[in-house]
């Protein structure tokens, strides 16, 4: 995954945003955290779970969910994959980089 930060980082923000630039075959752990992620899909294809229940996204779709429901996501095409990803987390800024979106 290469995420490219849209935006600067100012102290007392609370969203960071990011183009995730998804390989095919990528697999993501099953996660849950503070907070709420937004995404958009720009090219491509991928398969978000949230408490189990997968949602194909193709180009032009977009979802809105909480962080603390639980949530993984894969690309299972053969094709790349580019996202909008805009959340309550900083990914390129903390400790362990969660697998988002």
């Amino acid at each position: 995954i290469t995420y490219e930060a849209l935006g600067a980082q100012f102290p007392g923000a609370a969203l960071s945003s990011y183009i995730l630039h998804v390989p095919p075959g990528y697999v993501s752990e099953e996660v849950s955290h503070e907070g709420e992620e937004m995404l958009y899909v720009l090219e491509g294809e991928i398969d978000q779970s949230l408490d189990g229940q997968v949602f194909r996204l193709r180009v032009g779709d977009s979802l809105h969910y909480s962080g603390l429901t639980s949530h993984s996501w894969s690309n299972p095409t053969d094709q790349p994959a580019r996202l909008l990803w805009t959340g309550t987390l900083s990914v390129l800024h903390s400790k362990n980089t969660p697998n988002l979106p």
